[in-house]
């Protein structure tokens, strides 16, 4: 292939050697030994992928062969150099984004391996050159060692009472991001080279040591002290899929698992949540197992467990990471869905990420895309197909709304290799791993498992299944002793495809399989970015009984500066639209063609007269519906609603123009719960605010048939309209009589939960009646009385399941119904709170108490009540301080509580405009490397979605020093860790926009010219890109033993130009003002702290308001005019659509 020409050499196998540990030092010591197959003759060189290591030695051997050449061993010299150290050399003034992501990228593929670069050159000796041309194998032994990393390899060392390491707790792990491995290993670090893997890891004799592959012995060392893990990975598997956890685990074997082995792994503590997280996994297996026709690929099956996870789930060959936020007990409701659909992700991708991966990082859409794919098939099956079917509709949304504001996803580069082709997509690299940020990545995962469902719309699912069964049973039929066999130089590995995915391998196989060619679906949503965004609308032609139906593909309104996603450059939508008519005689699907306008087609009415009474309707499902109410819906027509794409076959947003009435019957009557959850949005809008659509929702409210998520958006659609309508204390009765109450001041019932529905229910009405408002905008007195009693007379006595989540959906209730204050004062401010804030803040006071005799499960209620301390200050009713969020942000908090407490201070920040906040933000956190990277990675995700500034708003917080604090991060301290460089390139881009930031002054030797429009312009001239170091016989031509930046060009000073003068400039990259507004659940932190732990560094929860009040310095008026006051006043953060009172959509 492509890939393995580029590289002269294949690997046969690797062994991987750490001899030593240190959980005092963060170290391990060890070597590696890399057995090379040459495939040419004039093999002079090998390079290495490897960073952050020590490299001590590099040994070479060339091995005997049968006839009868000895072996041979010699020290070989080598070169290392990693331009990814150091992006921009010092001496560059230059500080914008767009040098920078060019130089990034061009660092990248300096030491990518796919193109035969790395981070280490070795020349191989001339006394080797001879067994090279005869294709003997060549062994690399690299000794190594690593101190102190700062990515890749983890360790979570919590301290004893004595202050030394408290080795019971005490473990490590790696992570898998960005191909990772060479941040901890010597390795070629690319998914397209495979081998088999020995590992032999030494540990202390208390703790244990997970691997890849079969556990086939556990020595003792000499001095009893110590013991080596030796594992053997016999399927061939590339080094992103190598990773391991060293710790004192707690081990608990599981039943076989269809022939494989399964053992888990956790801290002591938390065994017994483990063993209830797990029961499920072998169903999980079962039906993967019976969905594909084969077993799972490897004889054993590890799942670890580990806190301080880098991400939720990690999957490696036979390997699963965990975050110990997955483990529940069995009275846990709501975790224990979200952890079945991660481990079941972690699952699949065991089948397609691991066993069968992918030939470049332009085909990583195929074994993301197939493994969600499969996951949520196995939703469908555990959750029921209305879980399913919303899931996809989710899923389709987010990915459109990122499209339509942010950047347009390519699921597959490689036809964009230029640099204009890819920029005009998204502006940074799509290339390398390295270079995406870590949003996109999850919207990317998002839309390949999308594509990857309409490849089985398309074919049938049977048929996807059959192959998918393919793909795996040709790399199921590999003989692992071919993969020793020397090679005449020339020639490759005949196996190797089958392990290995691409976009023309899928094609080809479904091509000989089925006979179809499926080209024409990789051309519309792979190879091309974007989605459809249709509108429909219809007139009805009474006199010949048909339909005028129009279906447009309109491109979103450009936002203000762009979105990098919207606007004209965004292709349009041609093909086939499916279409369903919902007429008295039954449902009717029509195929419309759209071309590049718009699809017009006089579509007939099969219903010929409404005169004919019929008893009975048949709906889309099969349901026969009995006499239906038709409302207002006129006399003599027979279309009762319209549905586009109903099946979900395209990746598209809709929008329906039809009557009020066929709303108010789609809601009743259809059966696909997507339709259903698009009319209570559309009822939602101001011309549909009628009695009529009230009772209709209400309806839909009472009806315990309905899906419960329909009933939950059509609580929240009530609310909206509820308001204008003046019909609060109708809706009121109502919601009082779900929870069994007359009025609000009754004692509702003890808590049952044992209906899952009606739970999910109740836990939403609070949060859909804290949105109601009067007509001056203030919360109905009766709301938050009404919540308050439920929270003081919460009774789950008798309740099997633990309420954790509907007491801090209550607390969560009461945070919305908070309105600004009338004026803000700050002394003595407790004795002048309204009676109802006053109640309020005790309430939550209480509990803050209870949490520390009780903690709540991941501390969800303290989560909730930081939340109503910063809205009660943020609408002046407390001092704005946030000397209690620091002290709930500090390292020893539960991981959730700290995320809360420094979303609290980013909020002040943006409010405030508080320097001194900003600065400790960075100091302890964001800047700080012995922050846990989950952390430092979610607080550049919370200043992110609550930025300080907007670079067309500048402000007090807009300083040179913050520019330099941001690009040192960018430039050189963030240099392991790819996740969080992408992820504070994003912060930068959004507060200084791809050009020189303004704050910053010019470079000198500008020339400055005035031209006709009376505006002053500077010349630009783009940097010219040096391109990647050519391979040369020269062995040090492109490696140095020091310094960075090596064929990177010069330091282009000449392109900074500032973007505020250059007329016409505009960013092609730029979050859009008026974006709609983000569910706050898309951002909820992943905790990452053994489970319960009880706040030991915050304050004592009475003296909360107190210490407030004594601790909050006086503000000034420009603060409260330009801070929390007006932040208040206005729409909230409206910037990003980000609002803490933002109605979420279910």
């Amino acid at each position: 292939s492509k890939m393995q020409s580029a590289r002269p050499y294949n690997l046969c196998q690797q062994t991987v050697c750490i001899k030593s540990i240190s959980f005092r030092t963060k170290s391990i010591v060890g070597y590696t030994e890399l057995l090379l197959q040459p495939l040419t003759p004039q093999l002079r060189k090998v390079k290495l992928n490897c960073k952050q290591c020590t490299v001590y030695s590099i040994w070479l051997e060339t091995l005997p062969d049968s006839r009868g050449h000895q072996q041979t061993a010699m020290e070989a010299s080598f070169a290392f150099n990693d331009p990814t150290m150091e992006i921009c050399r010092a001496e560059m003034k230059q500080r914008n984004l767009a040098f920078f992501e060019q130089r990034h990228e061009l660092a990248v593929g300096s030491v990518d391996p796919d193109s035969n670069n790395g981070e280490i050159l070795v020349p191989l000796p001339q006394d080797l050159w001879p067994a090279v041309s005869q294709g003997r194998q060549l062994r690399i032994t690299v000794e190594f060692s690593l101190q102190q990393p700062q990515a890749g390899l983890y360790f979570c060392s919590p301290l004893g009472e004595d202050g030394e390491v408290d080795m019971r707790s005490a473990h490590c792990f790696t992570s898998a991001t960005g191909n990772s491995t060479r941040l901890w290993l010597p390795c070629i670090d690319s998914c397209s080279e495979l081998c088999q893997w020995r590992l032999e890891i030494t540990v202390p004799e208390d703790m244990v040591a997970v691997a890849p592959g079969d556990l086939l012995e556990t020595v003792y060392t000499q001095d009893l002290q110590s013991k080596t893990y030796r594992y053997f990975l016999a399927q061939p598997t590339c080094a992103p899929n190598i990773g391991f956890a060293i710790g004192a685990f707690e081990l608990e074997t599981g039943p076989p698992l269809s022939g494989a082995t399964a053992s888990y792994f956790c801290p002591p503590p938390l065994a017994s949540l483990m063993k209830h997280t797990v029961s499920r996994l072998p169903d999980c297996l079962a039906f993967y197992e019976s969905l594909l026709g084969v077993r799972l690929p490897y004889g054993s099956l590890k799942l670890v467990f580990v806190d301080q996870a880098y991400e939720t789930v990690q999957s490696y060959a036979s390997v699963i990471l965990a975050s110990v936020s997955l483990l529940h007990s069995a009275r846990i409701v709501d975790q224990a869905i979200e952890s079945r659909r991660a481990l079941a992700l972690a699952l699949a991708q065991q089948f397609f990420g691991c066993y069968i991966g992918m030939q470049t990082f332009s085909d990583a859409w195929l074994p993301q895309g197939i493994s969600g794919h499969i996951a949520a098939l196995y939703q469908r099956k555990v959750f029921g197909h209305n879980e399913y079917r919303n899931y996809i509709s989710d899923q389709m949304s987010q990915v459109c709304h990122y499209e339509s504001t942010r950047h347009e996803v390519l699921l597959d580069p490689s036809g964009a290799a230029g640099p204009d082709k890819q920029s005009a997509v998204t502006p940074f690299c799509l290339r390398f791993p390295q270079t995406v940020p870590p949003d996109y990545a999850a919207i990317y995962r998002s839309k390949a498992m999308l594509v990857i469902r309409l490849l089985g719309c398309k074919l049938g699912e049977e048929v996807l299944q059959y192959v998918l069964n393919k793909l795996i049973t040709l790399a199921s039929s590999y003989d692992p002793s071919l993969q020793q066999q020397p090679l005449q130089p020339g020639t490759e590995q005949s196996w190797r495809p089958a392990f290995l995915l691409s976009s023309q391998a899928l094609l080809d196989l479904i091509l000989a399989l089925t006979g179809k060619n499926m080209q024409y679906l990789l051309d519309q949503w792979v190879t091309q970015p974007g989605h459809a965004r249709l509108r429909a609308s219809f007139s009805i032609n009474k006199k010949r009984n048909l339909i005028a139906l129009e279906i447009r593909d309109d491109p979103p309104v450009a936002a203000s500066g762009g979105g990098g996603g919207g606007g004209g450059r965004r292709r349009r939508y041609t093909g086939a639209v499916a279409v369903s008519l919902q007429e008295l005689d039954g449902p009717f699907t029509h195929t419309l063609k759209l071309d590049e306008s718009a699809a017009v087609s006089d579509l007939p009415c099969h219903t010929k007269s409404r005169k004919i009474k019929r008893r009975k309707v048949l709906l889309s499902n099969g349901d026969e519906l009995e006499d239906p109410d038709l409302g207002k819906l006129e006399s003599d027509c027979s279309l009762l609603w319209l549905r586009v794409d109903p099946e979900m076959q395209l990746i598209r947003h809709v929008e329906i123009v039809q009557p009020e009435p066929m709303w108010h019957l789609l809601l009743r009557y259809e059966r696909c719960v997507a339709s259903q959850m698009a009319a209570c949005r559309a009822l939602c809008q101001p011309c549909f605010h009628s009695r009529e659509t009230w009772q209709a929702l209400m309806e839909v409210v009472r009806d315990e048939r309905q899906y419960y998520r329909v009933r939950m958006q059509a609580c929240y659609a009530l609310c909206m309209i509820s308001g204008p309508l003046d019909l609060l204390e109708p809706l009121m009765a109502v919601f009082l009589s779900l929870f069994g109450a007359k009025d609000t001041r009754s004692v509702t019932p003890a808590n049952d939960f044992s209906n899952l529905q009606r739970y999910f229910l109740l836990k939403e009405v609070p949060l859909c009646m804290s949105l109601l408002h009067t007509a001056q905008g203030v919360c109905p007195p009766e709301v938050p009385e009404f919540i308050l009693n439920l929270l003081r007379f919460n009774d789950n006595s008798k309740n099997i399941y633990a309420d954790d989540y509907y007491r801090a959906a209550l607390i969560e209730s009461l945070f919305r119904t908070v309105s600004p204050a009338a004026t803000v004062t700050t002394e003595n401010f407790l004795a002048k709170l309204p009676k109802p804030i006053a109640a309020l803040l005790e309430e939550v006071t209480r509990h803050m108490n209870l949490e520390k005799l009780m903690p709540s499960y991941r501390m969800v209620v303290t989560v909730k009540c930081l939340r109503v301390f910063r809205k009660l200050q943020r609408t002046g009713y407390i001092p704005a301080d946030i000397g209690i969020f620091k002290s709930y942000a500090a390292p020893g908090n539960y991981i959730d509580v700290r995320l809360a407490a420094m979303e609290a201070v980013v909020n002040h920040i943006k409010c405030a405009k508080d320097a001194a906040a900003l600065a400790w933000l960075l100091d302890s956190t964001v800047c700080n490397p012995a922050e846990e990277a989950s952390v430092r990675h979610q607080a550049v995700a919370m200043l992110t979605i609550q930025p300080p500034f907007l670079r067309r708003k500048r402000g007090q917080l807009d300083t040179p020093e913050l520019v330099e604090r941001l690009w040192r991060l960018l430039n050189t301290e963030l240099s392991a860790d790819c996740r969080l460089r992408c992820s504070v390139a994003s912060l930068y881009h959004l507060l200084y926009g791809r050009h020189r930031p303004k704050c910053t002054p010019l470079p000198e030797n500008f020339l400055v010219l005035n031209v006709r429009e009376g505006r002053t312009k500077i010349a630009q001239r783009a940097p010219t890109p040096t391109p990647a170091p050519a391979d040369t016989d020269d062995d040090n031509a492109n490696f140095g033993l020091t310094g960075a930046g090596v064929g990177l060009g010069s330091s282009g000073d000449e392109a900074d130009v500032d973007d505020d003068l250059d007329i016409g400039l505009e960013d092609d990259y730029e979050f859009a003002p008026d974006e709609p507004p983000i569910d706050e659940a898309d951002f909820v932190w992943p905790p990452d702290s053994s489970f319960p732990a009880a706040d030991a560094a915050a304050p004592a929860a009475p003296a909360v308001a107190a210490a407030a009040a004594a601790a909050t310095p006086a503000l000034d008026e420009e603060m409260l005019d330009d801070g929390d006051r007006d932040a208040a006043e206005d729409d909230e953060d409206e910037i990003f659509g980000y609002s803490w009172d933002n109605l979420p959509d279910c």
